[in-house]
């Protein structure tokens, strides 16, 4: 990432988007939005000061702050610009069939005036902390994992514009389907396991596939019985060796599977997995509306979740989805935007420019496409150098120059700022 050198341009996969949206942006708006895009993918800091300071040319931090806060544009127009990149490759690749899943994260903040902060449990921490928590949809169609769309969650219970988690969870699923995405299954985890939601997911079409607690009653010859009690009665020898092929190479499950009725009354599949073949500690339980899809099918679709629990690291880890010091709530949607922005256009990045050799392979994770980006930067930093020292004479003018605000080099060097 880029921390000291000067950045001088963009990466391919910043240039390559910005004639799709430059008739939404004035052209001082055009550069802003080129810059925080640039910053989230290349900059150790991605706050507000952080990108700014690092370009050369730089104005004054206050109108990157003023782009990203107050500035007339519309996010709605550049999320659909986003939404509509994505619909166009997969249709270029004929990807008609995906999974969406549905999931929330917690953004860690230490500062109780930002618009929407609230304490909130963090599954991933077991405890309470503060924070913004998302809630998220998330693409899985083919070779993409694609960030879809998201909805802060205000833990205001009790006030008139409360909107619950698990209502945000069908908003996004509702949107998906009428925005055209092509997913025909929409993956839940437990906490997201409710009549309502399946109810919705259903009312479109579409299947669904989510982890299903213990203590759930399903009803047996002896009456509504918690499914845990029912799997004590399981002999081991019902469960059954399934092996999954991943990305990660082959992993084995032993699975018992059983069609029941789940108090609702809903009839379903139940999927019942242990990683070990010793077969002890808590067992996932797996439930799907698909009575006649197989053990193994079951599996391979619910093992999707975890795509969005990588979006959610190198969202945080590579684009700073946390890393923000804005106070008002339209800064902070903005930044989310820019965070599954940048995500999506390094995701349909597969013909990156190559700046050195070496670079050419291993650009699958998110990671390195940031590092490449940052080779880019760095190449196109070195290019200045060589121009430069064409003009003046010695390295302290050249220093002089990468280092002068935006004024200064109008006034030096009579040539526009990059």
């Amino acid at each position: 990432m880029i921390d000291l050198l000067p950045i001088a341009g963009y990466p391919s996969v910043v240039e390559g988007f910005l004639p799709k949206v430059e008739g939404e942006f004035n052209k001082p708006q055009l550069k802003h939005l080129a810059r925080y895009l640039t910053g989230l993918i290349v900059c150790e800091n991605k706050t507000v000061t952080g990108i700014n300071s690092s370009f050369i040319g730089r104005n004054d931090q206050s109108a990157l702050n003023h782009w990203l806060t107050d500035s007339d544009w519309s996010e709605e127009k550049l999320d659909k610009a986003r939404k509509e990149l994505i619909l166009e490759e997969l249709n270029a690749k004929r990807i008609r069939r995906g999974v969406l899943v549905i999931d929330d994260t917690l953004n860690h903040k230490t500062g109780k005036h930002m618009e929407g902060v609230n304490i909130h449990y963090d599954h991933a921490e077991g405890r309470y902390a503060l924070g913004h928590q998302l809630v998220t949809s998330h693409l899985v169609a083919g070779r993409f994992s694609l960030p879809v769309g998201f909805e802060l969650y205000k833990r205001n219970e009790g006030q008139e514009d409360f909107t619950s988690k698990q209502e945000l969870a069908r908003a996004l699923i509702g949107r998906a389907a009428e925005e055209g995405f092509p997913f025909t299954c929409v993956i839940l985890d437990s906490w997201y396991f409710n009549a309502e939601n399946i109810g919705c997911i259903e009312g479109l079409g579409r299947d669904w596939v989510a982890g299903c607690k213990s203590n759930r009653l399903i009803l047996m010859p002896k009456g509504w019985t918690p499914i845990s009690d029912h799997l004590e009665a399981v002999p081991k020898t019902e469960f059954k060796r399934v092996i999954i092929r991943t990305e990660d190479g082959e992993r084995s499950f032993w699975t018992y599977a059983k069609n029941v009725v789940i108090k609702g009354p809903r009839r379903i599949r139940l999927v019942v997995s242990y990683q070990d073949e010793t077969m002890e500690g808590e067992p996932k339980i797996i439930a799907t509306n698909r009575l006649d899809w197989d053990t193994k099918t079951v599996l391979k679709t619910y093992l999707k979740r975890w795509k969005i629990d990588s979006f959610y690291r190198d969202a945080k880890q590579e684009l700073g989805l946390e890393d923000y010091e804005v106070r008002k709530m339209r800064g902070l949607r903005r930044h989310w935007l820019m965070v599954f922005l940048a995500h999506t256009l390094l995701r349909l990045s597969p013909n990156l420019g190559k700046p050195i050799e070496w670079m050419e392979r291993g650009l699958k994770t998110v990671g390195s496409r940031c590092r490449h980006a940052t080779m880019e930067i760095l190449k196109t930093f070195i290019d200045l150098i060589i121009k430069l020292a064409q003009k003046v004479r010695t390295a302290d003018e050249i220093l002089r120059y990468t280092l002068s605000d935006l004024k200064e080099l109008k006034t030096l060097y009579q040539m526009e700022a990059t």
